[in-house]
């Protein structure tokens, strides 16, 4: 209904339940799809993690690891090099003179250039690992220019299906850092780099831990703001138990299926049930939801 009304939709499907969604029930035409898949027609380019340093905080990079990277990577772009290239070219292999003068040693540039700003050898080694491990997972590459997939009338499948934990977590952060990026600069420029969307987060439970995650962290930086600069938010979840309680908290409106045990009893913090409501919803049939939030008047809750 959101896409037939002329607003794109982009959904980060964890299961690869939505991309039949381009062929109706009767097997016509359905909505127009556009499907990003990792390592196929999405990756994330090294510069975009630059930006967002919530996401490299969240990927657990210190604050001493994080400044000997905007460092290196500074000396990276006076050589040229930027991105996937950057990085590569800082773990490289280099000759240089033993100190004890018997012939030559490799060390990394990143720690020759570590140590030359005086930084210890535990943040360098450290630092070097991360990197390491984050382009062995094969999703830090060229990028994509998400500007030329959000498009009015559309549907933006983001196929989690082949993505393990930490990927998936990696690239809901970055791409919503983008879309919230580009947002804001159409925004205050008065343009329309990328329009507003709704972004649709299935089994979200998954990318809104409790832990501190790339997702976790940009979610719900994405819900306590975003809606000022045209970005829209849906969690979809069948165990909210597992979300992170300020993105329940902070979300406007509750959708409330036929929930029972610990996830009941978590969701009943956050909205104003009576007890006949809560014992209601254990046993409401498929279909039927309370609705609660600022949309229904009076504050209370409808069927």
């Amino acid at each position: 209904e959101v896409v037939d009304r002329g607003v794109p939709v982009l959904v980060f499907d964890h299961m690869g339940e939505y991309l039949s969604m381009d062929k109706a029930v009767d097997g016509s035409k359905g909505l127009n799809l556009i499907r990003l898949e990792p390592g196929v027609n999405l990756t994330i380019d090294f510069d975009d993690l630059m930006k967002a340093q919530p996401i490299l905080t969240a990927l657990g990079i210190t604050d001493a690891q994080l400044n000997l990277l905007r460092d290196s990577y500074t000396e990276a772009l006076n050589h040229g090099l930027r991105g996937v290239d950057a990085i590569k070219w800082l773990l490289q292999d280099v000759n240089v003179k033993s100190l004890q003068g018997q012939g030559v040693v490799k060390r990394k540039r990143l720690y020759l250039i570590g140590r030359g700003r005086g930084y210890s050898v535990a943040s360098i080694d450290g630092l070097r690992w991360k990197l390491e491990s984050l382009l062995g997972k094969g999703i830090i590459g060229g990028g994509f220019n998400i500007a030329n997939v959000i498009k009015p009338g559309h549907l933006i499948v983001v196929d989690l299906t082949t993505a393990d934990y930490f990927e998936r977590s990696l690239i809901v952060a970055t791409i919503l850092s983008k879309i919230v990026e580009l947002r804001k600069e159409s925004v205050k420029r008065n343009l329309n780099i990328i329009p507003p969307l709704l972004v649709v987060v299935e089994e979200a439970h998954n990318y809104i831990p409790f832990d501190e995650t790339p997702s976790s962290v940009m979610i719900r930086n994405l819900i306590r703001g975003a809606r000022h600069f045209g970005v829209s938010v849906m969690l979809i979840s069948q165990r909210p138990s597992g979300i992170h309680r300020d993105a329940i908290n902070i979300v406007n409106t509750h959708i409330i299926f036929r929930l029972k045990g610990t996830d009941l009893e978590y969701i009943k913090q956050f909205t104003p049930f009576t007890k006949e409501e809560l014992e209601d919803i254990q046993v409401l049939p498929e279909g039927v939801a309370y609705i609660t939030g600022p949309i229904v008047r009076g504050g209370l809750s409808i069927k």
